[in-house]
């Protein structure tokens, strides 16, 4: 079977993110980011901090691809970082 190389996030797609989670999602302390895979190693960039003592992660895939989880709920699935902002600014009952 013929595999393909790993696709990595670009810089771009990782600095939007992380510029609109700063602006939009308050954090309890400065994120932790780091490379590693998923179950299928796939490679993506995690940022994890928590709001209001409750933990969440970002997972940030090539193309637009983000896994999200808020405590211990399970896991959603955005394709947009405004859908990843909206989905945490909710889990985390953030008001203007």
């Amino acid at each position: 079977m013929r595999h393909s190389r790993p696709r990595y996030p670009k810089a771009k797609e990782v600095a939007m993110v992380l510029h609109a989670l700063a602006a939009a999602v308050p954090m309890d302390y400065k994120p932790r980011i780091g490379w590693r895979e998923s179950e299928k190693l796939v490679p993506n960039l995690r940022v994890s901090t928590s709001t209001q003592g409750i933990e969440w992660t970002v997972d940030i895939y090539s193309g637009s691809y983000f896994v999200t989880r808020v405590g211990s709920r399970l896991t959603e699935i955005c394709t947009s970082i405004p859908s990843v902002v909206a989905y945490l600014r909710r889990m985390l009952s953030i008001r203007i």
